[in-house]
């Protein structure tokens, strides 16, 4: 399963996210995009 979540401050990790939904099952992995313009 894939999930998408925007509208994240820029201070949060991808060990913040996999910490946040690990207590709804293992996260096999997380991918943090930023804008490509802004950082």
């Amino acid at each position: 399963m894939e999930i998408y979540v925007g509208s994240l401050p820029y201070t949060v990790t991808e060990d913040d996210l996999k910490e946040a939904f690990t207590e709804f099952g293992e996260v096999a992995s997380v991918r943090l995009v930023s804008d490509k313009f802004s950082g």
